[in-house]
């Protein structure tokens, strides 16, 4: 009798992977792609099927859909994909952890980088990447990526979550939304992140957020399995945020008073 049951049990998990996409939210991806190119396709659980090995972060931070679509226009041939990630914070998440600081920004969106061959940019629910090859790649991308960002519309900012973390001192993108392990420990996920350089001395800040304070005091506890309060490491909960600062600059009593819920 084993055999029918691991049978069911491997076609259920098989249908899980290839639950379908509502169609609205199918019509509203393949609204935000430029016309003229090739069948658009769509992926949700099954991204996997896309983006073999790469496609787990995306299901961590919440994917709803991604569209998928090939151009070849001239001498250009140009791939865009669309991913809805059900929310402003989520589509960060997934956008900052592929993102540095050392890439070349761009003003499109509420942030976007590129490269002779690639952008990549966010806005609202959107996390947005497009590649192109041949002559006039660039031109196209950038194309491109204004046209979906018109077809987006709405609010070009940031999340305002970020407002937790301190401005001063901050590393400009260095700003993460992380659901995954934040410093190694799964346990204060979701957390943001950010480096902070004073003159020479780097300063790295993780504001873990849970649900509420008690088990924000709990999360504290269990970094006391790890650290001990010293001049290298600081952690305490505050409300609901559990705050973890690794080397603290000189006067971080008045750095850490600015990390506020």
């Amino acid at each position: 009798m084993r055999g029918p049951v691991v049978y069911l049990c491997f076609a259920a998990a098989l249908w899980a992977q290839q639950a379908p996409i509502p169609a609205d939210v199918k019509a509203r991806l393949a609204a935000l792609l430029p016309s003229g190119g090739s069948a658009v396709r769509f992926y949700s659980s099954d991204l996997y099927r896309y983006m073999d090995g790469g496609a787990d972060i995306y299901l961590k931070y919440g994917l709803v859909a991604m569209a998928h679509r090939e151009y070849k226009r001239a001498s250009v041939e140009a791939t865009v994909d669309v991913f809805d990630m059900g929310g402003p914070l989520q589509a960060f998440g997934i956008y900052s952890s592929e993102r540095s600081p050392e890439y070349h920004f761009i003003d499109i969106g509420a942030e976007g980088y590129s490269s002779e061959s690639t952008l990549n940019f966010l806005q609202g629910h959107y996390y947005v990447r497009l590649s192109a090859f041949g002559d006039g790649a660039a031109a196209a991308l950038d194309n491109f990526a204004r046209a979906i960002s018109r077809s987006i519309g709405g609010d070009r900012s940031l999340p305002g979550l970020l407002d937790i973390l301190p401005r001063e001192n901050r590393v400009a993108r260095s700003e993460k939304y992380v659901v995954q392990a934040p410093a190694g420990h799964d346990f204060l996920a979701p957390a943001l992140t950010a480096s902070y350089l004073f003159l020479t001395h780097e300063t790295k800040l993780v504001v873990s957020l849970a649900p509420d304070a008690r088990q924000a005091q709990q999360r504290v506890d269990a970094l006391g399995h790890h650290y001990s309060t010293s001049g290298d490491t600081i952690f305490f909960a505050r409300g609901s945020l559990v705050v973890l600062c690794f080397h603290p600059p000189p006067g971080a009593a008045a750095f850490l008073d600015k990390v506020k819920p």
